[in-house]
């Protein structure tokens, strides 16, 4: 099956985690950046290669747990401090989208962990927006920004206070809110009042580190219309059924939760429960996370869940039906066409595998109602 061909969603892609290795090697060795995997000696020895960096960056099966799988982020970020770096990152990151037929991204990022030479975090998304429009423009990718406030950093400190601000402005691009960070940090409820508050659409991680309790917290205290991952719901029947009753999106990422070594899950993914939540009648997505660092795409984790859980072709309109249906864009009418059009295109590609894939989807939306 040519999953390449489909065209597609990438609803959790974390801006600082897609930024190419070429572009780490080629930022680090021309603006001589220094982090402490390294020294200004190795640079100027030539040791910073696709080889040395992937050492650091590449993540695998055999880690520990999400916290090892984040210190990828030290590289990454320090190569998107500067106004140009932050361009050509959106710039590369839009490009590569649209090779893959991914026709709607939204990418997620903390302005907050960008302003180490100076930049403001209102300076860090203007650059951000005003890029990413311009790539979506010559790249006709629709495109979402998610600001993200991160666990890390108290409700009431500056960096958090001057993160909300942004939600208040106006964008050439649609934004949205998420928060971010090890979940054994501040959590949905530290900053209820703020989210309250905002008026922009809520996605938050939950159900990866943590289990099902707090994807219920996601879905009861932090108002998310879309959980990030929430690959352990299926610890409650109760969670299952809040998302299904809800109809809260779940944005999975399979090859990064097998990474972060996510409880419950093994390494193999033959018991990885998107067909379950998708027999269950929860809408799921399929989603890079961080395409870089975990080495995959859109179209790898189609292929990879077809194989391993044996999906149909219906399932698969399904799921990239479903990313349509759950992208962050206010304008209704464009969100709408952008989805008949991929819906369309998907059923003549996937009609060559099964030719009664349409008739089968109209039937399995049943339980979707």
């Amino acid at each position: 099956m040519n999953f390449e061909e489909l065209y597609k969603t990438d609803l959790h892609n974390h801006l600082d985690g897609s930024i190419l290795m070429s572009t780490c090697v080629d930022i680090i060795n021309q603006q001589k950046i220094v982090t402490k995997h390294w020294t200004m000696e190795d640079i100027e020895q030539g040791k910073i290669t696709s080889e040395f960096l992937g050492q650091i960056v590449y993540a695998r099966t055999d880690m520990k747990d999400l916290l090892e799988y984040l210190r990828a982020f030290d590289v990454t970020g320090a190569c998107m401090q500067t106004e140009l770096n932050l361009i050509r990152v959106v710039n590369e990151t839009i490009s590569n989208a649209a090779k893959s037929n991914i026709k709607h991204i939204e990418l997620r990022y903390a302005p907050a962990f960008h302003t180490s030479t100076g930049l403001t975090q209102q300076q860090v998304q203007n650059i951000v927006a005003k890029a990413a429009k311009e790539a979506s423009v010559q790249f006709k990718v629709s495109v979402t920004i998610i600001i993200c406030t991160m666990k890390l950093f108290a409700p009431d400190s500056e960096i958090t206070q001057a993160t909300f601000a942004l939600y208040d402005q106006q964008y050439p691009v649609p934004i949205a809110y998420d928060q971010a960070g090890p979940e054994c940090m501040f959590q949905f409820t530290d900053y209820q009042k703020q989210t309250d508050a905002i008026k922009v659409p809520i996605t938050l991680h939950a159900g990866e580190a943590a289990g099902a309790e707090a994807v219920k917290s996601a879905v009861l205290v932090g108002r998310a219309t879309r959980v990030g991952h929430g690959v352990r719901s299926f610890e409650s029947t109760e969670v299952m059924e809040l998302l299904r009753d809800r109809k809260i999106y779940l944005e999975m990422c399979p090859t990064s939760n097998t990474q972060t070594n996510v409880q419950g899950i093994s390494k193999t993914l033959e018991d990885y429960p998107l067909k379950k939540y998708l027999d269950f009648g929860i809408k799921v997505t399929l989603n890079t996370d961080n395409a870089m660092i975990s080495r995959c795409s859109v179209a790898s984790e189609l292929e990879l869940m077809t194989q391993k859980l044996n999906l149909e072709p219906v399932d698969i309109l399904m799921i990239t039906n479903f990313g349509f249906e759950a992208a962050f864009n206010p304008n209704a009418e464009e969100k709408e066409k952008l989805r008949e059009e991929a819906f369309k295109w998907n059923v003549k590609c996937l009609s060559k595998y099964d030719p009664e894939v349409e008739k089968k989807f109209c039937e399995r939306m049943k339980l979707f109602q």
